[in-house]
């Protein structure tokens, strides 16, 4: 039976083992998703996985055949979504369309299971199915980043694992496009512009789910409407290194 949301249970929505005086992502005015595999409980396909930032955002899935699996692995003791490289993707709300139009931060926390195809995290496109908005696995050579209505992509030039949970960070600010993997600064920049007429929005798969499925663990979803500063970027990078025992290096 497909599980219909995400439950907090001892891990509150107030973050990570929040005690008082402790870091939050609810901190950051500008968080207009929260997505956490950690707080959804049961087993069996995820239908609805809830959007914890208050703003309704929930990503769903209404095809059983096409649901990622809650229940079935865990990283650092937490459960993670799986998603199986053949045809899992979760659909995001028309709400979160006109990120990209303005300055924004997008941050994954995901652990692949291979190195091997050609993967993508997040993926937005227009009404002809062209990425605008993306995070792509590039088949274990390298990582692209994209936002804009062109084809300009940041490319990070860094091969990635199998064994370690990782945090991507794309940030927009104005015309530039900057990517952190595991807080390390890609060398270079690249252009970033509005991009106007997102008709989809998806994660783990290419745009249309026509193809490029992840093949493996989905941890966290974070997106702001905003470019967050460095202070509060190394604040969400070193409570999600602990939480789910990735890297974080502060920028």
């Amino acid at each position: 039976m497909p599980f219909l949301g995400g439950q907090i249970g001892e891990m509150d929505q107030g973050g990570f083992g929040a005690g008082a005086g402790e870091f939050t992502p609810l901190e950051i005015p500008s968080l207009v998703l929260w997505l956490d595999a950690s707080t959804v409980t049961g087993s069996g396909g995820v239908a609805v996985w809830s959007d914890l930032s208050g703003n309704g955002n929930d990503a769903t899935q209404g095809t059983t055949a096409n649901q990622p699996q809650t229940g079935t692995r865990t990283e650092n003791g937490l459960n993670v979504l799986d998603f199986d490289g053949s045809n899992d993707y979760m659909i995001l709300p028309s709400a979160l369309y006109t990120l990209s139009d303005g300055n924004n931060t997008i941050v994954t926390i995901f652990r692949t299971d291979s190195t091997i195809t050609d993967q993508r995290l997040v993926s937005g496109s227009d009404d002809g199915a062209n990425s605008r908005v993306m995070q792509r696995l590039n088949s274990g050579s390298s990582i692209q980043l994209r936002n804009t209505s062109g084809g300009s992509t940041v490319s990070l030039s860094t091969s990635y694992d199998t064994t370690n949970v990782h945090i991507l960070v794309q940030r927009r600010s104005g015309s530039t496009l900057q990517g952190y993997y595991d807080g390390s600064t890609v060398t270079g920049s690249g252009v970033a512009q509005n991009v106007g007429g997102i008709s989809s929005f998806i994660l783990g798969s290419q745009p249309g789910a026509s193809g490029s499925f992840l093949e493996g663990a989905y941890c966290e979803q974070y997106m702001f409407d905003d470019d967050i500063s460095d202070a509060k970027l190394n604040q969400l990078g070193n409570y999600l290194s602990d939480k789910w025992g990735a890297t974080w290096l502060d920028i």
